[in-house]
């Protein structure tokens, strides 16, 4: 098998079920909270090379699990995105919060130990070269809440950065729209 040309990517996108996709609008995921009590509804990120995927269904998570679970051990992140930027491959963990964020903390930890298994898998089983990943957590609390008119803004920066095993957690103001490049900036900051 020949495994060279497989872009991380285009696997991810083979392995992940169509009905778990962000939706786009243009070059923007929308990463949306359905909760009737929020009043976080919807964030923007702008990125090209990408998949954006969220496991935040209704219904069951994690089928397998028993009723019986710790909690937080079936929550997910809002958004999980999947990105190459100048070459360097980047996976975007969101969170929407209106008010606690220490559960989107530890939802974002979650997803991050989540994606280190695909990212390992894939290696395993379609990579014979594996590739690096660098995992970035975003949690958006209620802010503006309105998508910007301009598309993205300039200036925006984190509230605070957490780690967790190496990897920053930032908290910002919901903006409406981000792009990428404004978080991986902030990768200067830790």
């Amino acid at each position: 098998m020949n495994n060279e040309c497989i872009s991380p990517i285009s696997v991810y996108q083979s392995i992940i079920k169509s009905s778990f996709m962000l939706e786009r609008n243009g070059s923007c995921y929308l990463i949306k909270e359905d909760k009737k009590n929020t009043s976080n509804r919807i964030f923007k990120i702008q990125v090209s090379k990408s998949i954006g995927f969220s496991l935040d269904k209704n219904g069951k998570r994690w089928d397998f699990f028993s009723d019986n679970l710790p909690k937080g051990i079936a929550s997910v992140s809002g958004g999980i995105i999947f990105c190459e930027y100048r070459g360097e491959y980047y996976t975007i963990i969101i969170d929407m919060k209106s008010k606690n964020i220490s559960n989107g903390i530890s939802q974002v930890r979650s997803s991050i130990a989540l994606c280190q298994w695909l990212n390992i898998l894939i290696h395993v089983h379609k990579s014979s070269r594996g590739f690096r990943c660098k995992f970035i957590g975003l949690i958006c609390k209620t802010g503006r809440n309105t998508p910007s008119k301009r598309g993205t803004r300039k200036g925006i920066d984190p509230d605070a950065v957490y780690k967790y095993d190496g990897h920053p957690i930032f908290t910002i103001n919901n903006p409406g729209t981000i792009s990428i490049c404004d978080i991986i900036k902030w990768l200067s900051l830790v």
